[in-house]
């Protein structure tokens, strides 16, 4: 939600060239496609960019890291990061930011979904995690630093499990559910109905459902130490803007 609600901010995407940086199975570029012609998605895995390309022939595929981005400068209007260069370790993480940095035209956005630190916490916290978030002012200050401004933010909640799990199941549940009240009936406005209602009532009984597995999902991640930080409200998304006459790739 938050992430569409970063999209409306910026007045849809529509012909506009955008770049996705570790898009793994590719979830995101497909929608982005949806949305404008021009999507190109990266990730350092070959065999997933090689799935993705077959899966999504109209979005380009390749296999790179964030830190070495290998584009023109200037080259996209709009860069997402969702949930990735929080997983790239601090000391490289600077280099991915000025690489997102340099491949944004001037007035383009960088659309940045990370976890953030808290500010109390310190970067010692999360050794052996999977994990290395900035806070607010860190992830500010840095793409401030190459010439992107921060246009907007909002603390939101990252819930795996409901994203990726509970709400698919939701709409097989539904979708059978639908089907079997179906049988018989022609009626087009009572079948809406009764969708309707299904949609309504599996909704009402998955998300207490799904509040509880996050909840447990954390506590066990937390238990494990893979992400003992990482909890409700603790990723943030921002919006920043690059600014005409920033640096480029020969003021490295």
């Amino acid at each position: 939600l938050s992430l569409r609600h970063a999209i409306s901010y910026l007045h849809g995407i529509a012909g506009k060239a955008v770049l996705e940086v570790g898009c793994g199975t590719g979830r995101w570029c497909k929608f982005f496609s949806k949305l404008t012609n021009s999507v190109t998605g990266i990730d350092i895995s070959e065999e997933t960019v090689d799935i993705n390309r077959r899966l999504y022939p109209n979005v380009e595929f390749f296999c790179m890291p964030a830190q070495a981005l290998d584009f023109p400068d200037a080259k996209f209007d709009i860069i997402f990061s969702i949930t990735v260069l929080q997983h790239i370790p601090y000391e490289e993480k600077i280099a991915a930011i000025r690489q997102i940095s340099r491949c944004l035209k001037p007035g383009g956005f960088a659309v940045i979904f990370e976890q953030i630190r808290p500010e109390k916490a310190r970067t010692s916290d999360f050794k052996n995690t999977i994990t290395f978030p900035f806070t607010v002012r860190e992830w500010k200050g840095y793409f401030e630093e190459f010439g992107c401004q921060l246009l907007w933010s909002e603390r939101t909640l990252f819930l795996p499990l409901t994203d990726n799990i509970l709400f698919p199941a939701k709409k097989i549940i539904a979708k059978a559910l639908k089907k079997k009240a179906d049988c018989g009936v022609k009626n087009n406005n009572h079948t809406r109905n009764i969708d309707t209602k299904i949609n309504y009532i599996v909704t009402l009984l998955l998300l207490p459902l799904a509040f509880v597995a996050e909840y447990l999902f954390i506590y066990i991640l937390g238990a494990t130490r893979w992400t003992k930080q990482d909890t409700f409200g603790r990723h943030q998304i921002f919006i920043f803007k690059k600014a005409a006459g920033a640096y480029n790739k020969n003021e490295i």
